[in-house]
């Protein structure tokens, strides 16, 4: 695909969810299989007519701002989540006042559903909203709609997708220890074949990190604790589930 074609795609694409993008938005969002220069890109955009302009966006601000002092609350007790990143419209910079905050976790191994559980306490403790399995979404609520381990970072197969590619690139990294962010982006490749540019660009803006996978816990206690949270989850799913993928080492509620 040429520079052109990718422009027009990356536009119409955009446009199905409503959103008009201005110049660096189409940059970082530039789809299809071929890397592109910014030299290239810059020179080919002045002849482009763009609606989008560059303004803040406030709700994008206060939903953002939510979301970090959520996560920083709750990473300062619980040093197994690993990365967390808010995904979906928030991310995509066309959120709505009304709409919720979608999350991204990645914990370390074998400690999924005991970092869930913990996490569902102190949201009610600290009287945070968040999204229950089959409510409708509510305004500033947080949906915790993918859950990974440290050594299972790959987004499945099934979810390999256009959607899903583009979702990947325009990720908002609330932390990230021990390098797993640039392994979740190494481990997710499948996404050049529609965002190439962008993921390009992604992989280049990271600082070179070895990663460090956590040494096990061999807390028997939590432990048994994962395992029993685990299979209270998939049974309670079980007779509701449709798209969803649930097992020991990720959770993707709300599959597209």
């Amino acid at each position: 695909m040429e520079i052109d074609g990718a422009i027009q795609k990356t536009i119409e694409y955009a446009g199905k969810f409503g959103m008009k993008l201005n110049k660096e938005q189409l940059w970082l969002r530039l789809m299809g299989p071929r890397v592109f220069s910014r030299e290239e890109f810059d020179k080919r955009i002045a002849k482009t007519k763009l609606t989008g302009q560059k303004i803040a966006n406030s709700d994008i601000e206060k939903k953002l701002t939510i979301a970090k002092k959520m996560i920083e609350g709750v990473t300062k007790s619980d040093k197994n989540i690993l990365m967390a990143a808010v995904t979906g419209s928030v991310a995509a910079e066309n959120c709505q006042k009304s709409d919720d905050i979608d999350i991204l976790i990645v914990t370390r191994e074998n400690r999924l559903w005991w970092c869930r559980l913990r996490l569902l306490f102190f949201l009610m403790k600290n009287k945070y909203k968040f999204r229950r399995h089959g409510k409708k979404e509510e305004r500033n609520e947080f949906c915790f709609n993918m859950w990974m381990e440290e050594r299972s970072l790959k987004i499945p197969r099934e979810k390999q997708n256009e959607r899903s590619a583009v979702d990947l690139i325009l990720l908002k990294v609330l932390t990230d220890r021990d390098g797993v962010y640039d392994k979740f982006l190494r481990e997710n490749d499948w996404a050049k074949k529609w965002v190439a540019t962008g993921y390009s660009l992604k992989s280049k803006s990271r600082k070179s990190q070895s990663l460090k996978i956590g040494k096990s816990n061999k807390n028997i206690i939590e432990d048994i604790v994962n395992l029993i949270a685990f299979a209270g989850q998939y049974l309670y799913m079980l007779p509701k589930k449709t798209k969803e993928i649930i097992n020991l080492k990720a959770a993707f509620f709300h599959i597209t």
